[in-house]
C-alpha cells in the first residue's frame, strides 16, 4: 500500500493553484489537505493541517511567502512556486526542497516530486520511518504517519506496542526496543 503525503497548496493566483492541483492529481501518493488564495486564511489552516508538503507562492498580498515561511515555527517540506528568479537565494537559504518558476511544466514539477519522495521513503512494512517530526508505524493493515507531538506514551504489550494519542490508539506488531529506535533521543 502507498503512502499518502497530505499537501497544501498555497498561491493568490487562481490559475497557478489550478496548474499544481491538476500536476499533483497525477501522483497517487499525494492528497490536497488544502489550498488557498489568501496567504494570512493558509497560516491558520497550515498549523491545524500539519501537511507534509507545501507548495508556496512568494510575492502575495499582505503576507508573502518568505514572511509566511519565517513565521512557521515547524514547517513542512516546501515547494517554492513563483514567477520570480530573483527569490532563490532566499528561498534556500529558509531550506526549501525545490524552487519552481512559473509557468511550471509537468516534466520540472515531476523532478520536485521526485527530490520530496526521496527523502520520505518508508523502507518496511513492518518498521517506522522518520520523516521530520513524525514517523510511519504499520498499523490497521496501513503505514501510518504518527506525529511525534501527538504521542502522549507508548507502552509494550507482548510482541505489539501500544502507540497511545489523544484521540487515537494504535497497535503495531514491533518490539518496544525497535519502537524506541524510531522516537528522538529523550523522548
Amino acid at each position: 500500500m502507498t503512502n499518502r503525503f497530505k499537501c497544501y497548496i498555497l498561491d493568490d493566483e487562481p490559475l497557478a493553484l489550478n496548474v499544481i492541483e491538476r500536476h499533483l492529481s497525477r501522483f497517487e501518493q499525494f492528497e490536497i489537505c488544502g489550498k488557498s488564495t489568501d496567504p494570512v486564511q493558509a497560516l491558520g489552516e497550515l498549523h491545524q493541517m500539519k501537511p507534509d508538503l507545501l507548495f508556496l507562492d512568494i510575492e502575495m498580498p499582505e503576507i508573502d511567502g518568505i514572511q509566511l515561511l519565517k513565521s512557521m515555527r515547524r514547517p513542512p517540506a516546501v515547494i517554492v512556486t513563483t514567477a520570480y528568479r530573483e527569490f532563490a537565494v532566499e528561498g534556500f537559504e529558509l531550506n526549501v526542497l525545490d524552487y519552481l518558476v512559473k509557468p511550471i511544466p509537468f516534466n520540472r514539477f515531476m523532478k520536485a516530486i521526485d527530490k520530496f519522495l526521496s527523502t520520505r521513503k518508508v523502507t518496511s512494512p513492518l518498521q517506522s520511518d522518520q520523516v521530520e517530526g513524525a514517523m510511519f508505524v504499520r498499523a490497521e493493515r496501513k503505514n501510518i504517519k504518527v506525529s511525534f507531538d501527538d504521542i502522549l506514551y507508548v507502552e509494550g504489550v507482548k510482541d505489539y506496542v501500544k502507540i497511545v494519542m489523544e484521540h487515537r490508539v494504535l497497535m503495531s506488531k514491533i518490539s518496544i526496543g525497535k519502537m524506541f529506535e524510531k522516537l528522538p533521543k529523550g523522548f
